[in-house]
């Protein structure tokens, strides 16, 4: 590591050794896992499952604090995004000022002539 005296190497005989003493305790594990989960019925297994996820659960929930502000605050990004006071009031004043047959309409007729599919007129709906 930086600083201070390096630990001497093991000789590889001795990794090799200790390479295959962790590789016997994992196949042991599995084969002991893989029996026990065997054995178990799948409506204990799911019951037990569930406790657990109950407890990780509660163990979470302990550390959360309760801050409605918290959760109820939009994220920085959210803020960043957000129009100020001045670009709202250029839009309401510009949504004043603008006509209703120049105001953009969505998915008006110049769009639907490209879906294949005109509106019907607002004067003609109730025929």
């Amino acid at each position: 590591g930086a600083g201070g005296a390096a630990r001497p190497r093991p000789d590889s005989a001795a990794m090799v050794a200790r390479r295959q003493v962790d590789l016997e305790e994992a196949r042991a594990k599995r084969e002991r896992l893989k029996s026990a989960a065997s054995a178990k019925d799948p409506a204990v297994r799911a019951n037990e499952l569930r406790v657990l996820a109950g407890k990780v659960g509660a163990k979470v929930a302990s550390k959360v604090e309760a801050n409605p502000n918290r959760a109820l605050k939009g994220t920085a990004s959210s803020g960043k995004r957000a129009l100020s006071s001045r670009e709202l009031d250029g839009r309401d004043e510009a949504r004043a000022v603008t006509g209703a047959h120049a105001a953009p309409m969505a998915m008006g007729a110049y769009d639907l002539k490209f879906g294949g599919q005109r509106s019907v007129p607002s004067w003609r709906r109730g025929i």
